[in-house]
């Protein structure tokens, strides 16, 4: 069992530094940036309120990131957000909308299948959707992370225990990576349009020690992770500190979610990363 107890004051600190820096980088005159530049700021506030279970505050801040420059990234979070703040009906019907704009994409798809699965929908459609994603270049992922994250999300756990779950491995022909020498071995945090991941290299792996050293690395990282959200996500981290050494192959590792798992200040969601080994 873990408590806050021991690391108060070190959090603290960091919560004052942390709530500085963004207070100073969100005052700044934003008159004299482009649509497409002010777009991008906005999308950067709905991530931080998003990670922060702001959900409300995070769809208002997509939705004028859409408004001044629609881009993928923001019509494919929308109805991510809109999911999360129970109105179902908007988020299917949002990536509706996106396939109309974009035919040819299958990351719509993929993101139809995460909350089809969630919601415990009709199986061969998860498979279906699962199967555009795949046949459009594994939306971008790799195949290699495509098929961790099918194998591992939470988000899918549902569809794995049908039998249609087999009939997409039968798509499966790649094996996973001999690590010989580190290629990645980075330390970072990550957005994308499917979910955030926290990347931990091999001269991170002492944070392990302590939650304090943990929370202190996540303050480091971005400003989009507010001191609250990387107390609670250090916290998760250690609690299944053995698992993720385990991984660690001698290149770090990284934790993955799917932002229709990822709730912020909801214990079983933050908890529910998956871990797999940097390469």
């Amino acid at each position: 069992m873990f408590t806050f107890t021991s690391v108060w004051s070190k959090l603290c600190v960091i919560c004052l530094l942390v709530s500085f820096a963004v207070s100073v980088v969100s005052c700044g005159d934003s008159s004299s940036l482009s649509p497409q530049e002010q777009a991008k700021v906005a999308l950067d506030a709905a991530y931080r309120f998003l990670i922060e279970g702001s959900h409300a505050d995070a769809l208002k801040q997509v939705e004028r990131s859409i408004e001044l420059n629609p881009t993928e990234e923001a019509l494919l979070l929308k109805p991510q957000i809109e999911y999360l703040m129970g109105n179902k009906v908007d988020a299917y019907n949002s990536l509706d909308d996106f396939a109309k704009q974009y035919p040819l994409s299958g990351k719509d798809d993929f993101i139809r299948a995460i909350l089809l699965s969630l919601d415990k929908g009709d199986p061969r459609e998860i498979r279906d959707s699962l199967i555009t994603a795949l046949n459009d270049n594994f939306v971008d992922m790799g195949d290699v992370f495509w098929w961790e994250l099918i194998e591992n999300e939470p988000s899918l756990a549902y569809f794995r225990t049908q039998p249609e779950y087999a009939d997409l491995l039968r798509y499966k022909t790649v094996t996973a990576d001999v690590i010989t020498s580190c290629k990645q071995n980075k330390t970072g945090f990550e957005k994308h349009w499917w979910g955030p991941q926290i990347y931990i290299g091999e001269n991170h792996m002492n944070v392990f020690g302590d939650t304090a050293d943990i929370v202190e690395l996540l303050a480091e990282f971005s400003a989009l992770i507010s001191p609250p959200a990387a107390a609670l996500i250090g916290v998760a981290l250690m609690a299944r500190r053995l698992e993720i050494l385990g991984k660690d192959k001698g290149c770090g590792v990284v934790l993955s979610w799917t932002w229709a798992q990822f709730v912020p200040g909801v214990w079983a969601s933050i908890i529910a990363f998956w871990v797999s080994s940097q390469n």
